[in-house]
């Protein structure tokens, strides 16, 4: 499994590590589209594929944020799990993220066990179909 971590701040990247085969830091959602999800349109030999991952995305990232990222994914036909995480979050917004797609909602700061909890059951509800 990889785990796509799309955060300005690197710590919850950092707290998982070794919790899973690969995970991988964008500090943007624009970087992770241009260097993860173009590159697997280009190439069906990828050394790490798109379908086996499962993001882990800021709410609040500069430029696209982690909501507006799962419309990209969608228009490209990939229904990856996306987990949002929010500093400061509101009921509203961890609504509309679900409503938007968004598999899982967690509050910063985040608790380690638990966002590997999520990550690990969505992983296994999507290899399951």
């Amino acid at each position: 499994m990889t785990v796509c971590v799309i955060d300005e701040d690197p710590t919850t990247y950092v707290s998982l590590i070794g919790d899973f085969g690969v995970v991988l830091w964008f500090r943007t959602a624009e970087i992770f589209i241009a260097d993860f999800v173009s590159k697997q349109d280009d190439s069906v030999h990828a050394a790490v594929s798109i379908s086996d991952a499962v993001i882990v995305a800021d709410v609040q990232l500069a430029g696209i944020s982690g909501i507006e990222l799962i419309g990209h994914l969608r228009k490209r036909g990939l229904e990856i799990p996306v987990i949002l995480v929010c500093r400061n979050a509101d009921v509203a917004t961890a609504v509309h993220a679900i409503r938007q797609g968004a598999a899982d909602f967690v509050e910063k700061p985040i608790q380690a066990s638990l966002l590997v909890n999520s990550i690990q059951r969505f992983h296994a509800d999507d290899s399951r179909s």
